[in-house]
């Protein structure tokens, strides 16, 4: 089985993403720490449990109970109707004319 996700939350949620749903799937997320010589070097955090708003629930879906028929997890940030659009003039459809252009931004908090 394979489940597709996409985020609706509010408006403007389909256009951009957060780490938060990889780090709640696999249950770990990568960051960057000094070492002794004063280089970044990455560092694997395990994430035990994930609280919001009084709720606690455990992390790592994959290893949850009855989820060992979950072959994959789809998630895209590119929103569904601009989605669509692109897969149909891959497929050939639509006028000739029409061009298509993705662009995006990505915001990362670390200078390094």
């Amino acid at each position: 089985m394979i489940v597709a996700i996409h985020d609706f939350h509010m408006p403007g949620s389909m256009t951009w993403s957060h780490n938060a749903l990889s780090d709640y799937l696999y249950g770990a997320r990568t960051s960057l720490h000094q070492n002794g010589a004063g280089d970044p070097e990455p560092v694997l955090e395990k994430i035990e449990s994930h609280t919001w708003n009084g709720k606690t629930i455990p992390s790592k879906f994959f290893a949850q109970p009855g989820a060992e028929n979950i072959s994959a997890v789809l998630f895209t940030n590119s929103a569904t109707i601009t989605k669509f659009n692109r897969m149909g003039k891959l497929a050939g459809l639509g006028s000739k004319d029409v061009k298509l252009i993705r662009q995006g931004f990505m915001y990362n908090p670390d200078p390094e």
